[in-house]
């Protein structure tokens, strides 16, 4: 799992740098001022986790490249870990010449941290919060900073017959065909069949999720039509 986060940390780097300036083509002022679109990190990220210390990875590379310093708050039940991928971090930002205390541990593990972090207004920019349903409502409650939840999860990918279909094969199964790793989440596929293409993606799909050992569920017969008013 390491080697495949490392893997996948390697590639986020070689990714073009997020933080540009975009001109904004044919948008400008009457006086001929030019528009431009500038992303910019957003500052200071709390992060909250309950006991997944590949979280930490997970979050730090794109808040990292993005330009953000990060305050992590862990859980006790995996503490040794997170100090030993904190500090492996740490070492690899002040070996490419960074500050290594863009990334910072939280020494303490108590649940009052978790308040004080959500109402460190004018220290922190945004607070980050995975976990369970528990964890994330008791953090919100208490939210005084921008706060985005990571928690449970039902989310669906929806092909449609016209769909190409080694594009929509390729999505659903690096979206759906690995093990899930959010907490506590799930997710599913569909495809939509037509009379018009013989050859619909929901055949190949069908047999790339048999092949990955994922469970298939039958939904509406080819030609029927969701009842009306139905979401």
């Amino acid at each position: 799992m390491l080697a495949h986060r490392a893997d996948e940390l390697r590639r986020l780097a070689e990714q073009p740098d997020p933080l540009c300036e975009e001109p904004l083509a044919g948008r400008g002022t009457p006086e001929g001022v030019g528009l431009a679109r500038m992303r910019v990190p957003l500052g200071v990220l709390g992060v909250v986790y309950e006991a997944r210390p590949i979280t930490a990875l997970e979050v730090l590379g794109p808040a990292l490249r993005a330009g953000n310093a990060v305050l992590l708050r862990a859980a006790l039940a995996a503490v040794h870990t997170d100090e030993a991928l904190a500090a492996v971090i740490r070492d690899a930002l002040d070996g490419a010449g960074l500050p290594a205390d863009t990334v910072a541990l939280l020494p303490t593990r108590e649940r009052a941290s978790i308040r004080y972090l959500v109402g460190a207004v004018g220290l922190l920019d945004l607070v980050i919060v995975r976990g369970g349903p528990r964890l994330v409502a008791s953090a919100l409650a208490d939210a005084k900073v921008p706060a985005l939840r990571l928690s449970s999860g039902n989310c669906h990918v929806y092909v449609d017959a016209a769909a190409d279909q080694a594009l929509a094969v390729d999505v659903v199964m690096r979206s759906k065909g690995r093990p899930v790793r959010t907490a506590r989440g799930r997710g599913g596929a569909g495809a939509r069949r037509s009379r018009a293409h013989v050859r619909p993606p929901a055949r190949r799909l069908g047999r790339a999720i048999g092949s990955a050992g994922a469970r298939r569920r039958p939904g509406l017969p080819a030609g029927a039509r969701p009842a009306r008013g139905s979401g």
